[in-house]
Formats: structure tokens, C-alpha cells, sequence
């Protein structure tokens, strides 16, 4: 790090002296988007949608697959952003995102680190995980528990077997939530879509492919509420389940995550230190910390990325983080939001692990407990978010950013080293070159639509719709003609009719490995996921009734098409932002892209082509330079530069040599004077 300049040799004066106020355009779109009454109004739609007890379509299914009992009650908290008064509308041309983040605290069991509990039931023991701070093993103690928990659990044994120990698993844990919600939302599609309450109801409808078996396998009741225009698609993205929702009538997208989590009633002992640490600004009191701790934490299902055994739990400080922030001044929160703001235009690469809002909102904890109150006052916004800035500088130097509550826990121990610095120096330059970066910025808060993964999806939306819609048509009756009906030929029939669709709209240089798997995923066999799922949920005397009426096919097909498209579209968007990104401007290696690429194809059981991902950040690059980290090219001459280069503040893969510079090409945004060895930010801007 010898060739970082700390921010301390930088003199900042001149900055504060120029700019006292933030643009005001800037400051009236960080106004609060999401009230009070609308998060409780969300909150009680998303508690109906998981947790409903009146009748569903997905419930008066003749299989009656249920969920496992332990999954049957929880109560739902929005938390992040959106909660704490923080949230940044991600304004771009394809719709406003909100960040709405759910949590679910299943209400079936709890953990504790008190052996007072170990052998209730219902109750998990916690035990810290020394090799990793913040994280945690759940080990079950009472046998029914234990039973009831069958699954989703790894046993540990002694060698001679008169030792074993239940621990949950993680990934047990999110499959079993992603695969129920799948199942119940792709019938609940299918109801939406084709209005089965009506005259064509599901049971009638089903009837009419069945083979002459009696209709009371079909409850005419309940299916659902008159068909709408919103169809829901599920991905799983680490321990939450995303939910998106396509609105076709008015051609909007709304995405929320959700994350399923144990409470623990105690405050974890690793993180009794918190409690009575000196605070400078005397921000939280005691009082609240003493009430705060009282409640506990909670237990996610996400283990760590260098992780042997995957049956590590993280801890949980969300709720807390959110009942500390609500209590701050809107002023300080407006410092975050700017905060926010810098980070998504200039120091939040594409993908890969980096730089992330989480790391920022452990910034600004830390800078709110050594700086009172009364000096984040609006007009001191800039010194506040400088400080902001300052102190993230300091943690990305020392490739440590201490987790708030717990510091041992270094939330940057999973991020490259490269990265780190890159990060360093993009942060640097928004200290030096503040005016041009946030201060007067009026696009601060405006993303184009490849910076947003709503706006990279938009495309290939209509398709996961049109796919539910062939689907429907082709599984429900067409007239008196329905010979020849197998899941094979359902899956034909669907996928000739989208294939066109898929490479008009897809790149072609992947658009064969989306239709190939989705033709796959939806043609049915004994080992097809989603039919096991269903044959071990649902009930066994239904199970061997509807096997005659190519129901258990029908529901199958219907969930697998969610789960392949939810994949897909992930899969062509993370693609996409592979191809068009430029990862070593974030210090990632330069054949970061191709080698993800690649990694992302090998996962969902698709051959590479590596000349079609030739564009992944290896255009006009001979196979030499292909192994070297090392050069950057002219945008305007195509050149090598060599000695200095000027750098746009705002377009993170536009480079400028001398040459160019001193002839005056033009550029629309500001460049910063860069030298090629070392990177490292000059005053001197165009």
C-alpha cells in the first residue's frame, strides 16, 4: 500500500471552504420514499402471502403437499434500508427499486447459549464458532426436536457410534423454504393467470384431463381471487429467497428479498463487550443499549465464504441495527444516503465480492458513536460525509472493517486484496475531487439501467410470462382433441413456441444454452426435483390417486418452469454484466469475466463455448497480453498509454492518454489525472 497516499496528506480545507452545501437537486431525492403506514401495509401482505391460513389455490390441491410443521409460523419484520430510513431509490429507465428486505423468525423454535434450555423442546443450543466471529453452530438436543428437524440436519458420530449430534444445516434450511414457496407460487400463477375460480376452475379444468377418476379428488372451492395482472417469479440468492413480481398491465417490476431466521433469546456472549464500550459521542446511551440487548439476536443460515463443514449460522444484528438508526436525526441519515449514493456511481464494480451498502452502514455506526449529534447538522453535511469517507478510507488501507458489534468479525476478510486498494483509491478520489463527484452532481442519485439488475432483466421478462401463459394453455384442455398427452410432449409444445422469442431477445451467443435447459428442466423424469419434492410432501393415499390423471406431471412442470427461469434470468443478467463490465478498473484480475463466465455456465450443467464468451473483458486483447495485469488502453486513440492517463470520475472504463488530452478530445465528464504504475489520483482535471 506504500504507493496509497493516506487522506490525511490531503488538504481538505480547501474543499469545505468551496463548498458548504450539497447541491439541493441532489438533497430533495434522499427524501424518505417509504412511510411508516406503507412498510406496516407491505409488512401484513407479505405475512399473508407466506404465512396465509384461508384457502389458496396451492392449498386445495388434490396432492395436499404441505410445508414441514416447523415452517408454519413466523413473524415477519421488513428490516434494512427501507426500515431504518435509509433507503436510496434506485432511479433508472426501467423503474424505481425500493430495497425492501423481509425477514421471517420462525416462531416453532429458538436458540439459546444457556443449558437451561439445551434439552427443551423446540430449542437449539449455540455455540460459537472460534474460527470464524459472528458465526455459529445450531446443535439439536431433544429427540423429538431432532425428528422433527429430519432432513435438514448433518449427524455427527464417534467412531463407534455411541455418539451423535444433530446440527441444522444452512442449506438444508434455505432449499426446504425455496422449493415450498416455488411449489405454492407457480400454482398460485397459474390461478392468476387463467382466473380459475370462475367458470374454468382448476378442479374442472384438471378433471378434464384426468382419466374418468372421480371429481371429488377436485374440491370445487377456494381456488382464488379474481385473476390479476401480477405474475411472480422465484430465484434464490444466498440465505433469502428473492421474489420478484412482474405487473404485465402496467409493465412494472417490484422486488423484495426474504429471509428466513431463528431467534436467539440470549445476547450472544461474544458480543457482551458492545454493551460498555466508551462512546464518544455518547451515542447510544446506556439506557437503550440495556433495553436493546434484552431481545436477542437472530440466527441467519449463511456460513462463511472459507468455510469447511457449511453448517456455520451468522449472526444476526439487524433488528438492533434497526432500532439504533431509527433513532438518529435526518440529518444524519441524509449523510448515509450521500454516502450511498457515491458508492453506486463510482466505487460498486458490476459483480464479484467488493465494496457492498453493508460495509457503508458499519461506517456510518462507527462515525455516529464519535460524532455528537449537533454536528451533523445540515449545514455541516459535507464536513459529515467527508468524515464518512475518511473513515472508510482508513478501513479499505487496513483491509479491516470491523463488524459494529462484534470487531473481531472483519467483514472485508472475504474480499481480494486488489479490490481493497482499487476501492481505496476510487474513495480517494471522491475526497479530492468531491465538487465533481457528489457535491454539485446533480445525476448522483440517476443509474443507468446496466447498473441496476432490474434494468438488465427488463428484456427477457416478457418471456418468463409468455412461458407461463403457453404452459397454462398447453396443460389445460383444447377442445375434444387431447390425445397423446405426456409431459414430453408438453414440454415441446411449450418450448417451440418460446424458442424464437428467446433467440430474438437473448444474446445469441447463449440464447441455445437457455432454451436447452429450459426444455430440460421442464421435461419430466423420476429424478426431476420438483417431482421429488412434491412425492416426498405430499400426502401418500393422494399420491397414488392422481397418478393415474398425470396431476403430480402437471404440478411438476408447472414448478420446475419457475425454478428454470429463475435461473435463467439470473444466469443471462449476471452474463450480461460479465461481458459489458470492466472488472480491472476494480482491481479485479482481467479474466475475472471469463473465468466466472465459464463458472456460471459449468453450474447449471451447460458446456462452455469460450469463443462466444470471447468479449468478457478480452477484445482486442492478443493471448499475451490476455496473462498480463498490466496496461490500459486509450479510448479515444485505441493506443497503449504509457506515463499518464486521465481518468473519467464517472464512466468507471473510459481512459484517456496525454496525447488526446492535450489535444483537447472531448469527453462530457471530468478526468483525473492518473499515472499508469501506480493509479494513484492527481488534482490536475481537464
Amino acid at each position: 500500500m506504500s504507493n496509497l497516499f493516506p487522506s490525511s496528506a490531503i488538504d481538505k480545507q480547501f474543499v469545505l471552504e468551496r463548498f458548504s452545501h450539497i447541491d439541493a437537486t441532489i438533497l430533495s431525492e434522499l427524501k424518505p420514499y417509504i412511510n411508516e403506514k406503507r412498510l406496516q401495509n407491505f409488512k401484513t401482505m407479505l405475512d399473508d402471502l407466506l404465512f396465509r391460513k384461508d384457502e389458496r389455490c396451492y392449498q386445495e390441491m388434490p396432492l395436499k403437499v404441505t410445508c414441514m410443521p416447523i415452517f408454519s409460523s413466523a413473524d415477519v419484520e421488513v428490516i434494512g434500508s427501507a426500515s431504518e430510513g435509509l433507503s436510496v431509490t434506485e432511479y433508472s429507465e426501467a423503474g424505481n427499486n425500493e430495497e425492501i428486505d423481509i425477514t421471517a423468525i420462525l416462531k416453532t423454535i429458538q436458540g439459546s447459549e444457556s443449558p437451561d434450555f439445551y434439552f427443551q423442546k423446540d430449542f437449539v443450543e449455540v455455540i460459537h464458532c472460534s474460527q470464524f466471529p459472528g458465526h455459529v453452530y445450531l446443535k439439536i438436543h431433544h429427540p423429538e426436536t431432532a425428528s422433527e428437524w429430519t432432513g435438514l440436519t448433518n449427524i455427527a458420530s464417534n467412531t463407534d457410534g455411541t455418539l451423535t449430534e444433530f446440527y441444522i444445516s444452512p442449506e438444508g434450511f434455505t432449499d426446504e423454504l425455496f422449493l415450498m414457496n416455488c411449489y405454492r407460487e407457480s400454482i398460485e400463477n397459474f390461478a392468476r393467470l387463467f382466473d380459475v375460480d370462475n367458470t374454468n376452475d382448476l378442479s374442472s379444468l384438471m378433471n378434464k384431463r384426468s382419466t374418468g377418476e372421480d371429481s371429488e379428488l377436485f374440491p370445487n372451492q377456494g381456488l382464488s381471487e379474481a385473476s390479476d395482472s401480477v405474475v411472480s417469479l422465484i430465484s434464490q440468492e444466498g440465505p433469502a429467497i428473492k421474489y420478484t413480481l412482474f405487473d404485465r398491465e402496467k409493465e412494472l417490476t417490484f422486488q423484495y428479498d426474504c429471509a428466513f431466521a431463528i431467534w436467539c433469546r440470549d445476547w450472544p456472549q461474544i458480543a457482551k463487550p458492545w454493551k460498555g464500550r466508551h462512546r464518544r459521542s455518547g451515542w447510544p446511551p446506556p439506557s437503550m443499549v440495556h433495553e436493546i440487548t434484552k431481545k436477542g439476536c437472530l440466527l441467519v443460515p449463511k456460513s462463511p465464504f472459507k468455510t469447511i463443514t457449511n453448517l456455520e449460522w451468522r449472526l444476526s444484528f439487524c433488528l438492533v441495527e434497526r432500532d439504533l438508526i431509527k433513532t438518529l436525526s435526518e440529518d444524519q441519515k441524509l449523510c448515509y444516503k450521500v454516502l450511498k449514493c457515491i458508492w453506486r456511481r463510482v466505487l460498486k464494480p458490476p459483480a464479484g465480492k467488493a465494496l457492498q451498502s453493508y460495509h457503508l452502514k458499519t461506517v456510518f455506526l462507527w462515525e455516529c458513536e464519535d460524532i455528537a449529534r449537533e454536528d451533523w447538522e445540515r449545514d455541516k453535511a459535507v464536513c459529515r460525509v467527508m468524515g464518512l469517507l475518511q473513515r472508510l478510507e482508513t478501513y479499505l488501507v487496513y483491509e479491516y472493517c470491523p463488524h459494529y458489534i462484534i470487531p473481531e468479525n472483519n467483514l472485508f476478510s472475504d474480499i481480494d486484496k486488489d479490490v481493497l486498494f482499487r476501492a481505496a483509491q476510487r474513495v480517494q478520489t471522491a475526497i479530492v475531487r468531491a465538487d465533481v463527484v457528489w457535491i454539485n452532481n446533480e445525476c448522483l442519485t440517476v443509474l443507468g439501467p446496466n447498473k441496476t439488475r432490474i434494468g438488465m432483466q427488463k428484456g427477457i421478462q416478457s418471456l418468463y410470462i409468455d412461458t407461463i401463459e403457453r404452459l397454462g394453455k398447453n396443460i389445460l384442455p383444447d377442445g375434444d382433441n387431447d390425445e397423446d398427452y405426456n409431459n414430453t410432449n408438453l414440454a415441446s409444445r411449450v418450448m417451440d413456441g418460446i424458442e424464437k422469442l428467446i433467440t430474438e431477445t437473448i444474446d445469441k451467443d447463449i440464447s441455445q444454452f437457455v432454451v436447452e435447459y429450459l426444455r430440460k428442466s421442464i421435461t419430466i423424469n423420476e429424478d426431476n426435483l420438483a417431482r421429488v419434492y412434491i412425492c416426498s410432501r405430499a400426502l401418500p393415499k393422494a399420491l397414488v390417486k392422481t397418478n393415474k390423471i398425470f396431476v403430480l406431471e402437471m404440478l411438476a412442470v408447472m414448478m420446475s418452469s419457475m425454478m428454470a427461469w429463475g435461473e435463467m434470468i439470473e444466469l443471462v443478467t449476471s452474463l450480461e454484466i460479465l461481458k459489458s463490465g470492466n472488472f480491472k478498473e476494480f482491481g479485479f484480475p482481467i479474466d475475472f469475466a471469463l473465468k466466472e463466465s465459464v463458472s456460471l455456465l459449468l453450474q447449471y450443467g451447460l458446456q462452455p463455448e469460450l469463443e462466444s464468451l470471447s468479449d468478457c473483458e478480452r477484445s482486442d486483447i492478443d493471448e499475451e497480453d490476455f496473462l498480463d495485469d498490466e496496461g490500459f488502453e486509450c479510448d479515444i486513440c485505441d493506443s497503449k498509454i504509457n506515463g499518464l492517463r486521465f481518468h473519467c470520475i464517472e464512466c468507471p472504463d473510459f481512459d484517456m492518454c496525454s496525447d488526446c488530452f492535450n489535444n483537447k478530445s472531448y469527453h462530457p465528464h471530468e478526468l483525473i489525472e492518473m499515472d499508469v504504475d501506480d493509479s494513484s489520483p492527481e488534482c490536475n482535471t481537464q
